[in-house]
């Protein structure tokens, strides 16, 4: 999902934010200035999808300590995402800011269990 398809969402959200925060503390306009200063555009969030070959076919032992330690790693960093696997060939999305996703995609890139890396 795009940041772009969750701005409305979350515009909507911080109007009712808002209302609930003057609510509960009376009418103060600046508790609610606070809430509407946070800029939405300025969460550089990302979504990064790539396919690649693994070089020697992974044992489900393998696939499993690779998926343990993707998602160990993806929760330190706040990434977020999806990888597949069928074949010899990975298919993985990454979400999350955009400097994280794009270091994390280079270390990826550089690990040599797989190749033909593409971003797609």
């Amino acid at each position: 999902m795009r940041l772009s398809s969750l701005v409305p969402a979350l515009f909507v959200f911080s109007v009712i934010y808002t209302i609930c925060e003057i609510i509960s503390r009376g009418s103060q306009p600046r508790a609610a200035q606070r809430v509407l200063a946070f800029d939405f555009w300025e969460l550089a969030m990302i979504q990064l999808v790539y396919v690649s070959s693994a070089v020697k076919p992974f044992t489900d032992q393998e696939l499993l300590g690779l998926l343990e330690k993707a998602r160990e790693n993806n929760q330190k960093l706040g990434i977020t995402g999806m990888l597949l696997y069928k074949n010899g060939d990975f298919m993985q999305a990454l979400e999350g800011d955009e400097q994280v996703v794009l270091s994390l995609a280079d270390h990826i890139a550089k690990d040599l269990r797989h190749g033909d890396i593409r971003v797609i």
